[in-house]
């Protein structure tokens, strides 16, 4: 139908433009009826465009910057997709230089995919994996594949830096590749102790994250948003 009413408009009033007066519409025909397309596709796009949002923290070693990190929040019905990246540059004995792309996936507020990629001093370590497919969790780490016996997950450590857990007992850690404790210390403090034996303190302001203090066997870092 469209493409009917812009050959009959280029038809009409080709005499007032001479570029149109000697165009051969049969000829053209063909791009005619891509053009409806495209503006459709061009609509419909832009009706479904995610709606985007950005955290950005500095990490800090004895009070002096080491580096950044920052996590990306992108919605788009049914997915919420989430975008982490740090870097930090420090000196330990030697000097260390330690990046980490952590990727996540909600559909309809489960947790259907996550992805860890870290490396020291440009070593990668073998990327962790876990995924969603057929009313199952697998992980996938440098073992292999294999299934996670766990109902759905509703939250995991990303989302601690956008929002407050409140009432929330338990959250999923993708480096861990396992659930962990929230425990409640008041003030709108909460810690989580990692299998590995370190843990993460989340300080919260008016429901959002402010600082992370990150208790590492060898090391202390803060982390305050910008």
């Amino acid at each position: 139908m469209l493409l009917i009413i812009i050959m009959i408009l280029i038809d009409r009033f080709k005499h007032r433009l001479p570029i149109l007066d000697n165009l051969d519409l049969e000829k053209y025909k063909a791009f005619f009826r891509i053009v409806p397309v495209v503006i459709i596709s061009l609509l419909l796009t832009s009706g479904v465009k995610g709606q985007a949002s950005q955290l950005q923290f500095n990490i800090l070693k004895n009070d002096k910057s080491i580096g950044t990190l920052k996590i990306e929040k992108v919605q788009t019905e049914p997915y919420t997709d989430y975008q982490l990246s740090s870097s930090v540059e420090t000196s330990f004995i030697k000097k260390f230089r330690v990046k980490a792309s952590e990727k996540s996936r909600y559909k309809d507020e489960q947790l259907v995919y996550s992805s860890v990629n870290r490396s020291i001093n440009n070593k990668s370590n073998h990327p962790k994996e876990l995924v969603y497919e057929k009313n199952q969790y697998f992980i996938e780490d440098a073992d292999g594949r294999r299934v996670y016996d766990h109902p759905e997950i509703n939250t995991n450590l990303v989302i601690l830096y956008f929002k407050e857990p409140l009432n929330l007992s338990s959250v999923y850690c993708d480096n861990q590749q396992s659930m962990v404790q929230v425990k409640n210390l008041g003030e709108n403090r909460y810690r989580i102790d990692f299998p590995d034996g370190n843990a993460n303190v989340f300080y919260y302001e008016q429901g959002e994250c402010v600082q992370v203090d990150v208790f590492n066997k060898l090391f202390k870092v803060k982390l305050l948003r910008q």
